[in-house]
């Protein structure tokens, strides 16, 4: 089994009987300033920190390699629970994050109106 990653239960992986793999993965990492307004004069900005990343990531369910409904059910779960879930890629812990945001594009159904592809988005945020 080749797991490239997961996030918290769901476990990003290929193997001859089961594939769920995360594609178009973005990084946002931000820092956070104030700005002080100056009379006459530019505005001064201060340093406050480093704002909490966020990830975005697409997921492909395809009924040849999973089960949709059972991945969606977990992903419904995970993002009702409000808990933060582990994050990781490629064998590096990036900490904790929580399902922010999911997003689903329901492309196929079979002929009792099972799912058989689904494009999911999720948007997943730090927790710290």
């Amino acid at each position: 089994m080749g797991q490239v990653g997961s996030f918290g239960d769901v476990a990003f992986e290929a193997s001859d009987e089961r594939v769920l793999t995360w594609n178009d993965c973005q990084r946002e990492t931000k820092a956070n300033y104030a700005v002080h307004e100056v009379i006459d004069d530019k505005a001064r900005l201060q340093y406050l920190g480093q704002a909490l990343q966020e990830f975005s990531l697409a997921i492909t369910l395809d009924a040849s390699f999973c089960t949709p409904e059972t991945e969606i059910r977990r992903l419904d779960h995970m993002q009702r629970s409000g808990r933060a879930y582990r994050l990781i890629f490629g064998g590096r812990i990036f900490g904790k994050f929580v399902l922010e945001s999911k997003s689903e594009n329901r492309a196929r159904t079979d002929g009792s109106g099972g799912l058989v592809l689904v494009y999911v988005q999720l948007k997943l945020k730090e927790y710290h």
